[in-house]
């Protein structure tokens, strides 16, 4: 089972996809393929024939490994490739928007148009931008030699698969979804706001209205999130199945209901299902884990009424920084409900050293936590004859020598003129 990394460029993918699905020669049945320029020089790696330009691109390393990393997940799912496919690599945007111009016009390729594949087994080309341009490079190169496996599975009769399908299944192998697209549909998800199959189809394929980007990062997001729960439920083996049947059949929701019992619409409600629940507990609106225990001081005695307080600190939703509190009965028991992850326990007795201490919760545990309390030290006694204490008592001593000194004068005097 692959995972969905963070960090990629989704806006990108999310361009190339749309204006790929606007015109033709996207698709198994299309006779065009862009050819590279007569000037550029070729490479042959192990699977791909990688054309550039010698004149602005002079270390292939990082393309040749992200070319055998592609290969390998890509054929990971679909099984060996026997053919070899061609890279064209532009060196820049405009270099990207020249090869392509005979075949798109300018208003059609976008500055987050970055990258595009054509054709099916031997004709399958791939145009992109290079490693210095895309910092997710090999994400997207894995994503369009995915587009093509997949019109090469489905080429004995040119069937294309609807969007959803094909682009869920190419972020899946290439894991190419950001966290800001999954934020996105988890948003939706709380909201009540996420899109049907028939939704998403739309948007990608751009047969209705003109989307806005943000609608479209949704459906481009949401068709790889629902594909890694299909895969994740049903498993690698039946999407392929499934893929068989409707090169058979042409028919998506027929495959689905043979193979797995559910309509994609179905399936796609049963998964925002389980995303609320998940949601859910992530963010503390559910709460099936709990804490409890025992309050005792170090003689083993009970301390009631002790109020405790454990803090969230998983940082990935609403909780962080939650406090759930919690109370102990005369037999210094204490019991809590609260969400997974790291928490802090706080304490505070008088008398007591305070409590501070951090503890974690997998999900749905219940954890037996007891804390004994020690007593603090007593603060030091001071030394009367030490620092500013026998300061003081120097000065008092002084004024007492003064006032004898001063009263055996008076004496003197007095007997003095007693004798005159």
């Amino acid at each position: 089972m692959r995972s969905l990394p963070s960090g990629l460029c989704i806006i990108s993918l999310t361009i190339f996809i749309l204006v790929s699905a606007s015109v033709p020669g996207t698709t198994a049945s299309s006779q065009y393929t862009p050819m590279p320029p007569g000037d550029f020089e070729l490479y042959r790696s192990d699977h791909f024939d990688i054309y550039y330009d010698s004149t602005r691109i002079t270390d292939l390393s990082t393309v040749i490994v992200a070319a055998n990393n592609a290969y390998a997940n890509v054929t990971a799912f679909y099984g060996d490739f026997e053919y070899r496919n061609r890279i064209i690599l532009a060196a820049s945007h405009s270099q990207y928007t020249s090869i392509l111009y005979n075949y798109l016009t300018n208003d059609n390729i976008t500055d987050n148009n970055v990258a595009d594949s054509w054709g099916d087994a031997e004709s399958g080309t791939i145009v992109i931008e290079s490693p210095e341009q895309l910092s997710n490079f090999e994400a997207v190169l894995t994503h369009q030699f995915s587009h093509i496996a997949m019109r090469t599975e489905l080429i004995s009769n040119k069937y294309d698969m609807p969007r959803w399908f094909s682009e869920g299944l190419a972020i899946y192998i290439s894991g190419d979804i950001s966290d800001r697209g999954k934020s996105m549909v988890e948003d939706a998800c709380r909201e009540g706001k996420m899109m049907t199959v028939a939704q998403v189809e739309t948007v990608l394929s751009g047969t209705g209205d003109s989307a806005g980007q943000s609608e479209s990062e949704m459906a481009y997001a949401q068709s790889g999130m629902l594909m890694q729960y299909i895969v994740d439920k049903y498993g690698e083996d039946n999407v392929r199945y499934i893929m068989q049947d409707y090169a058979t059949t042409g028919d998506l929701e027929k495959a689905f209901t043979k193979r797995l019992g559910y309509s994609p619409e179905g399936i796609n409600a049963d998964w925002q299902v389980n995303l609320k629940g998940e949601l859910s507990a992530r963010d503390g609106a559910v709460t099936s884990e709990r804490v409890y225990g025992y309050v005792k001081d170090a003689s083993g005695l009970p301390l009631g009424n002790e109020t405790l307080v454990f803090t969230c600190m998983r940082n990935d939703s609403a909780v962080l920084g939650k406090p759930y509190t919690a109370k102990t009965n005369t037999s210094g028991y204490y019991s809590v409900n609260l969400t997974y992850g790291l928490f802090t326990v706080y304490l505070d007795h008088e008398g007591y050293v305070t409590v501070n201490n951090t503890l974690t919760i997998d999900k749905g545990q219940l954890r037996f936590y007891n804390i004994i309390l020690t007593k603090s030290e007593p603060p030091a006694t001071q030394n009367m004859l030490s620092g500013s204490g026998m300061a003081d008592d120097t000065v008092v001593y002084a004024v007492l020598g003064i006032v004898n000194v001063l009263a055996v004068l008076l004496i003197v005097l007095i007997f003095w003129r007693t004798r005159k």
